[in-house]
């Protein structure tokens, strides 16, 4: 996630929705990632923004990803 002051605040979101936060990381400099989706008569439209999200690497999902 972003710098510090936006990233405990989407952390914080995150654990009121009992979302698992453990592995979740802030990346200095980097923005957080961010998705919109629309739905549209029957269309829908994802407008995605990598941002830190690009930063993680396969080896940290592996080792991470079902605790």
């Amino acid at each position: 996630m972003a710098n510090q002051a936006v990233a405990s605040g989407l952390i914080e979101n995150l654990q009121k929705e009992t979302i698992k936060t453990r592995s979740v990381k802030t990346v200095l400099g980097v923005p957080s990632g961010a998705a919109t989706i629309t739905f549209i008569d029957g269309d829908n439209s994802i407008i995605y923004v990598a941002g830190a999200n690009k930063e993680v690497k396969p080896d940290q999902i592996a080792s991470n990803y079902w605790t």
